[in-house]
C-alpha cells in the first residue's frame, strides 16, 4: 500500500487510502462516490451475516463475474487487512473452503451469501457485503418505511421500549418508556438474547435484529402488543408516520435519516435523578455521524452553551464520517489532544481535537467547559465509540450507559464485478491510552440500565444516571464552565 494521503474533512483529518495488489483483471480502482474513510456498521455486515440472511435476488451472474467477485473480496481483504495475520485467521484456507461455492453460483443471491460467509470468518466489524439495491438492506430502514417513533433494546432477555419520541405516533398512543414489546401484528422477534449468541460480532448482529424488527414499520397501521411494568398486557395500534431528518445517501447504503435533537432537562428529570431543579443540564441526541448534520450539531451546542453540564446521546448511533469525532470533540475540550490513533500496514494517523473558537457567524467563543456526559448502549459502534472512548481516555467526559459494540475499525467501500459493494476494514483504532475498542467496546464509568427492572420507572434510568453525576460534579466544583 502506498503511502496514506491526508485531507481535510468535517473538523478533521481523514485518510483515502487507494489498496494496491489487486491480481490482473480484477477492477477495483474507482471508489463508490470517492467516500472518506467510513465508520458505520449496518446490519449484514460481519457476524450479522451468520445470523441474517441476505436478502434474495433473482438476478443472474456469469461465471467470469462469479469469479472475479469473489478474487476481487479476497484480495482486498488479504492486501489491506492491518493484520497480515487476519487475527489469526489462515485466509488461504478460508479461501479454500468457500471458493467452489463461489465459481459455482450463477444468480448474485448465492454469491452474495458465499461471500458473506466467508467474510463473517473474520469475526470483526466493517468486513461486509452491500448490495447495490438498496431495499435488498433488511434493516426495516429502507425507502417508503415509516417510523413510529420509538427504540427498544435488548435488556437482559427482554426487549424493552428504551425511547419514546415526543409527539410521536407512540408517544400519541401512550406508549411508555420501560415497556416489553411482545409482537407486532401478531409476530414476535425470533431471536434468542444477544448475550447467548458466540463472538462480539454475532452479539451486535442479535442486538440489530431486535431494532430492525423495530424499524421495519411499513406505511400501514400495525399493531403492537406490549406488557407494562406491572406485568398489564397492552396493545396499541400506531400508524407510522414519514421518518424524520435529513436523507442521505452513502455508496450502496439505503437512505438514512440523519437527525439532530436538543432540548433542556424538565425539572422533573432532575429531581427524580437527585439534582437542583433549577439546573441547566442539556441533552444532544444525533442518531449517525453525516456532515449533512454537523451544522445542526454546532447550533446545538451553541444553544446549550450556558449550561450546567451537557449530555450527548450516543445510544444506537451506529458511527458514520470519522473525521467529525475531532471537530464535535473540539465543541467539549480545549486543547488539540488525541483522540486516537489509526494504523494501517504502515501507516499512523492520530486523530487529534480541533478546539472550536469561533460560531458559524464567526463570533469568538471558547470550547464548553463544563460536565460531559456520553450515553453509550450496545448498538453504539464505530465513530461513535472512537469518540467517547477518546474523550473518556482524556478525562473530558464521563460515559454512562452500558457497553458498547465493540466496533470500530476505519472502513472503505469499493463496487465489485457484481454490481454489489463491499466494506472492508483497512487499519485499526487504539485509544490515547493505548487500548483497543475492537471487540470490547467503550466499558461505562457509570454502568446503567443492564436490568428490565431498571426501566420500570418512568424515567430513562441512563439520563437520570447521567443527570445525577452531573450534579455530583457541578457540586463540586460549583463555578459556571
Amino acid at each position: 500500500m502506498r503511502p496514506v494521503t491526508p485531507y481535510r474533512g468535517v473538523g478533521g483529518v481523514v485518510q483515502d487510502p487507494r489498496p494496491a495488489g489487486i491480481p490482473a483483471g480484477v477492477h477495483t480502482s474507482v471508489p463508490m462516490n470517492r467516500l472518506p474513510t467510513v465508520w458505520l456498521v449496518v446490519l449484514l455486515l460481519a457476524g450479522c451475516a451468520r445470523t441474517h440472511s441476505v436478502a434474495p435476488s433473482v438476478q443472474s451472474i456469469d461465471a467470469e463475474t462469479a469469479r472475479l467477485t469473489f478474487e476481487t473480496a479476497w484480495t482486498l481483504v488479504d492486501k489491506t487487512d492491518v493484520d497480515p495475520d487476519h487475527g489469526g485467521v489462515d485466509w488461504n484456507a478460508v479461501r479454500a473452503r468457500h471458493e467452489s461455492a463461489a465459481l459455482a453460483c450463477r444468480t448474485r443471491a448465492c454469491l452474495r451469501q458465499v461471500i458473506a460467509d466467508m467474510l463473517a470468518e473474520l469475526d470483526r466489524s466493517h468486513f461486509g457485503l452491500l448490495p447495490d439495491d438498496a431495499a435488498a438492506i433488511d434493516t426495516g430502514a429502507a425507502e417508503g418505511r415509516g417510523s413510529v417513533g420509538l427504540d427498544a433494546r435488548w435488556i437482559g432477555d427482554r426487549v424493552i421500549v428504551t425511547r419514546v419520541e415526543a409527539d410521536s405516533p407512540a408517544a400519541q398512543a401512550g406508549v411508555q418508556v420501560g415497556w416489553v414489546v411482545e409482537s407486532i401484528d401478531g409476530t414476535g422477534l425470533d431471536a434468542t438474547p444477544p448475550q447467548a449468541a458466540p463472538g462480539t460480532m454475532a452479539r451486535y448482529a442479535q442486538e440489530m435484529r431486535a431494532q430492525a424488527w423495530i424499524m421495519a414499520a411499513p406505511a400501514a397501521a400495525t399493531t403492537w402488543a406490549f406488557r407494562d411494568a406491572s406485568g398489564t398486557p397492552q396493545r396499541r395500534t400506531l400508524q407510522p408516520r414519514p421518518p424524520v431528518g435529513i436523507p442521505t445517501r452513502i455508496g450502496v447504503l439505503p437512505t438514512l435519516h440523519a437527525e439532530c435533537q436538543d432540548r433542556w432537562l424538565t425539572p422533573e428529570e432532575l429531581v427524580a435523578a437527585g439534582a437542583d431543579p433549577s439546573r441547566r443540564i442539556g441533552l444532544i441526541r444525533f442518531n449517525i455521524w453525516l456532515p449533512t448534520i454537523s451544522a445542526g450539531i454546532d447550533d446545538a451546542v451553541d444553544r446549550l452553551r450556558q449550561a450546567d453540564g451537557i449530555v450527548i446521546d450516543l445510544r444506537g448511533n451506529p458511527g458514520g464520517v470519522g473525521a467529525m469525532a475531532m471537530g464535535v470533540a473540539g465543541h467539549v475540550h480545549d486543547r488539540e489532544d488525541s483522540l486516537g490513533t489509526m494504523r494501517t500496514r504502515d501507516t499512523r494517523l492520530e486523530f487529534r481535537v480541533n478546539p472550536r473558537r469561533s460560531t458559524a457567524d464567526g463570533s469568538s467563543m471558547e470550547p464548553f467547559a463544563g460536565p460531559v456526559v456520553i450515553l453509550v448502549d450496545p448498538l453504539t459502534a464505530s465513530t461513535s465509540e472512537i469518540f467517547a472512548a477518546g474523550l473518556q481516555s482524556l478525562g473530558r467526559a464521563h460515559v454512562v450507559g452500558r457497553t458498547s459494540a465493540g466496533a470500530a475499525l476505519p472502513a472503505q467501500m469499493r463496487r465489485l464485478p457484481s454490481g454489489d459493494g463491499i466494506l472492508f476494514a483497512f487499519a485499526d483504532f487504539t485509544t490515547p491510552s493505548g487500548k483497543a475498542i475492537e471487540g470490547r467496546g467503550v466499558v461505562p464509568d457509570t454502568a446503567s440500565g443492564a436490568t428490565p427492572e431498571a426501566w420500570q420507572a418512568p424515567l430513562d434510568p441512563d439520563l437520570h444516571a447521567a443527570a445525577a453525576w452531573i450534579e455530583q460534579a457541578r457540586a463540586k466544583a460549583p463555578s459556571k464552565g
